[in-house]
């Protein structure tokens, strides 16, 4: 349980949705740009050397891919429910889709913990963890100020 808890925390806060000038970061940067960032920021605040680095990130950047994926496919399944007059059927069938969706990311996550421990211990994986977390946290700080500043 813990160890689902913690994977689950972990990808959670790996998706790059939003980006802001904290980290080094400014709203106009590619993608690839940052995940530079976002890899030079995790390796440092976890302390992996850099043979740990180059096992880890390229799994690590796999999963986010593939649920990237997942969560595109999500927004769609939203997207068909928005503005349309639907039935309690139809419904269902959105929220059944929805489910299947969260259950295929849910495999995904436990297929990769899988992988991440045979590649860092479990203090390493638990340290990346906070470091991504801290990560995304200064990303949304930045995004917030940016946005009390033009109203």
């Amino acid at each position: 349980m813990k160890k689902t808890l913690l994977l689950i925390t972990f990808i959670l806060g790996c998706m790059p949705l939003l980006l802001g000038n904290n980290c080094g970061l400014n709203q106009r940067m590619s993608p690839e740009e940052f995940r530079e960032k976002q890899q030079s920021f995790m390796a440092k605040e976890a302390g992996l050397t850099k043979k740990e680095a180059s096992a880890f990130f390229p799994v690590f950047f796999e999963l986010q891919e593939k649920k990237a994926s997942l969560n595109r496919k999500a927004h769609l399944v939203f997207k068909r429910g928005e503005n349309v007059a639907l039935t309690e059927k139809d419904y269902k069938i959105l929220l059944d889709e929805l489910q299947d969706i969260r259950s295929k990311q849910m495999e995904l996550e436990s297929v990769y913990y899988k992988k991440f421990v045979k590649i860092l211990s479990y203090e390493k994986l638990y340290k990346l963890q906070q470091a991504e977390t801290t990560f995304h946290r200064q990303l949304l700080r930045g995004v917030h100020r940016k946005g009390r500043g033009r109203q």
